[in-house]
């Protein structure tokens, strides 16, 4: 609607070309804006399923502790990968829990570039060193086989790379008991104080 109006008034004061051509630019602008700062979604389970959903779409859900699992609304690439890693670390920061499993949920990821298969290997390795481990759920079939072509699997390990979030989960639930690591659903209040910090994070 906003590019709409803006033609219109574009088209109205400075004329037709010159109108479309304004509104273009703008439209290209906010795609470009929205690519380098993708949106951020932070994923919980749907209390009582095994789905998973992200807090603004499913109110009534539930974290379990220990795992934060993230959505990116846009490919990986050079551009926003710094972006995206910083938002990551500022997550976990902020939490009211501390994090052992970080999970990428990559359904809306449609191309990534070889600039972001470095830094998330890279951030693999720093995550394993403070004792955090980086999942993935929900890889795209184009993503997939530039993650096939770069190794990536095989760096990481092919145990953190799954076809959903709740097999990803059950990943970190099963590494996290053999590490003999307690895990508990968070309290009511915990569950709101996260969001509330997250929320405020991205």
């Amino acid at each position: 609607c906003f590019l709409w109006f803006l033609a219109f008034l574009g088209t109205l004061f400075l004329g037709i070309l010159v109108g479309l051509a304004v509104a273009a630019a703008v439209s290209l602008v906010i795609v470009i804006y929205e690519s380098v700062r993708p949106q951020v979604s932070l994923i919980w389970r749907v209390r009582g399923t095994n789905y998973y959903r992200s807090v603004k779409q499913a109110p009534n859900g539930e974290w379990v502790r220990g795992i934060l699992i993230v959505r990116f609304g846009a490919p990986m690439y050079f551009a926003n990968m710094s972006y995206i890693r910083d938002t990551i670390h500022s997550l976990i920061a902020k939490g009211q829990q501390d994090v052992d499993y970080v999970i990428l949920e990559m359904s809306p990821v449609i191309n990534v570039d070889s600039s972001a298969i470095h830094i998330l290997e890279d951030t693999a390795k720093e995550f394993k060193k403070r004792g955090i481990m980086l999942a993935f759920a929900n890889i795209g079939n184009r993503v997939k086989k530039v993650f096939d072509r770069a190794g990536l699997q095989e760096h990481i390990g092919t145990e953190w790379f799954h076809n959903s979030t709740a097999d990803a989960v059950a990943q970190c639930l099963k590494h996290k008991k053999e590490n003999k690591k307690t895990v508990r659903p968070t309290s009511d209040d915990e569950e709101e104080a996260k969001v509330e910090a997250v929320e405020a994070a991205v």
